[in-house]
């Protein structure tokens, strides 16, 4: 998974200096509950895919995710929209996806650390098309960008001018994200060029037995 984090705007005084890294965690998660796979299998055509997002562990006290969309490409080309910028909130790009969010808490029990109360995972379930089987690629990338927003909070004056702007409510950043997923190809999966093939092989196939039988029948006659 690559986590491409945005940097925010450093602030020095007379006796630090603050940076903090933003960013977007993309992983595969359960398409039912959106609990996250640590050890993901390759997925065949038609299958479903489960990807979520989160801020990065480091910043989930911060940001929020508030929009963002999601494309599948291979070799570098566009194949299929998951999801897409929707006016305040991601919308699914197809209907064969589902875009849903919720607290990531609920999963504490059953993930343990990784899935921290109060922060809002976001689940894209989408079916695996035809088109990313077609050709000799073992995997496809799901790519897209996040728009980050600080969350509000209660500050006192033992915070320092950094973390106070950290939470102004309306601050918002892009944080790119990118995550390969591995595939595998079955007889069922077939390509569209394959079917057209056998298809010409049966015709040829079938033309050249009804001539063999046609000069068969001629001599016998």
């Amino acid at each position: 998974v690559e986590n491409n984090g945005i940097q925010a705007d450093t602030i020095g005084n007379n006796t630090s200096t603050i940076s903090t890294k933003y960013g977007v965690d993309a992983f595969r998660c359960e398409t039912s509950d959106g609990k996250r796979i640590d050890e993901a299998t390759e997925l065949e055509q038609n299958a479903l895919v489960g990807i979520c997002l989160e801020p990065l562990l480091n910043s989930t006290s911060s940001v929020k995710i508030s929009n963002y969309d999601m494309n599948f490409t291979q070799g570098g080309k566009f194949v299929f929209a998951a999801a897409e910028f929707g006016a305040s909130a991601p919308k699914k790009a197809s209907a064969l996806s589902q875009v849903t969010s919720f607290d990531a808490g609920t999963l504490a029990e059953s993930e343990g650390t990784t899935a921290v109360s109060g922060v809002i995972r976001h689940k894209v379930v989408s079916r695996l098309i035809t088109a990313l089987f077609n050709g000799e690629d073992t995997q496809f990338n799901v790519v897209g960008n996040a728009f980050l927003v600080f969350k509000t909070a209660v500050t006192d004056q033992s915070r320092n001018l950094r973390q106070l702007d950290d939470y102004v409510e309306g601050s918002a950043e892009d944080s790119p994200f990118s995550l390969p997923v591995e595939i595998k190809k079955t007889a069922s999966g077939t390509s569209d060029e394959e079917m057209k093939s056998s298809l010409v092989i049966s015709v040829v196939g079938a033309a050249l037995a009804v001539t063999v039988g046609f000069v068969l029948y001629k001599k016998l006659a």
